[in-house]
């Protein structure tokens, strides 16, 4: 029988300042270490280090980061874009933050504001002991 991982990768086109864009995969961002990481469930961009160019934002809200479906956000800076190899891993990009709630849904939404990074996890509870 045949059992199907929901692992998901991002597949990144680079273009130039000319807003031209390239047919050819300049990049993947894969996430071989989790079991059904739905890695690239969202996208977005913003600029989190203040260099005034939009970083990747990854969001995989439904990733079994601590249990069930607990999420995770993932960063890749856009200063270095142009140094990946044709193909890099969740684990090596520049910052990952993870859920620590099951079914918390970590990265359900994602927002840059002035540099602050806002993360939705609509299914975040308080639970009493």
């Amino acid at each position: 029988f045949i059992i199907f991982f929901k692992k998901g990768v991002v597949l990144v086109y680079l273009g130039n300042h000319n807003q031209q864009y390239s047919n050819e995969l300049s990049f993947r961002i894969t996430c071989k270490q989790m079991v059904y990481c739905n890695f690239g469930w969202r996208l977005s961009k913003g600029d989190l280090n203040s260099d005034q160019h939009d970083d990747l934002i990854i969001s995989s809200p439904f990733a079994h980061t601590c249990d069930d479906q607990c999420g995770l956000v993932a960063i890749l800076l856009a200063k270095n874009f142009q140094k990946i190899p044709t193909e890099i891993d969740l684990k090596d990009l520049d910052w990952t933050l993870q859920g620590n709630m099951q079914y918390e849904w970590f990265g359900f939404s994602t927002r840059v504001k002035l540099g602050l990074l806002v993360v939705g996890a609509p299914q975040s509870r308080i639970c009493s002991k």
